[in-house]
């Protein structure tokens, strides 16, 4: 409760463009705001000069994304472009045909939960008593 009130939602919980529990994310091609973009060394292999690559979030149902250079683009949380153009993140659904650069992320039951590790050998107060027991039936099996 504490993390939802300073603003820390989890995966998904920043989208903007959710309906029915689902939103789309996908990758586009926006221009930058540098001024230095027609230097040929800042060009690169995987983009058009003067554009990068930024997540967007857009309504499930919308196929193309029209940039509006007003709003100011958004990072999203723990979802990051991976293999220069593919969505990763976690509790994302790729979208058939789109080679991994639009996904769909569903709200799931433990989405937004901390998961703790598990218990190894009965709980740190135990952990003593149990490893010697362990040590003692290993002793009997021997001889």
């Amino acid at each position: 409760m504490d993390k939802f009130r300073q603003g820390i939602y989890g995966p998904g919980g920043d989208l903007e463009n959710v309906v029915d529990g689902v939103a789309q994310l996908r990758v586009v091609e926006v221009p930058t705001l540098n001024k230095e973009t027609s230097n040929p060394l800042n060009s690169s292999a995987t983009s058009s000069p003067g554009m990068k690559r930024v997540i967007v979030n857009i309504p499930p149902d919308a196929s193309e994304y029209t940039h509006d250079p007003t709003k100011p683009l958004k990072k999203f949380a723990r979802m990051k472009i991976t293999a220069g153009s593919a969505i990763s993140g976690p509790y994302l659904q790729p979208i058939k045909g789109t080679n991994g650069s639009a996904a769909l992320i569903k709200v799931e039951e433990g989405m937004w939960e901390d998961k703790l590790g598990h218990k190894v050998d009965g709980g740190e107060r135990r952990r003593a008593e149990v490893r010697a027991k362990k040590r003692s039936e290993e002793r009997k099996k021997g001889n």
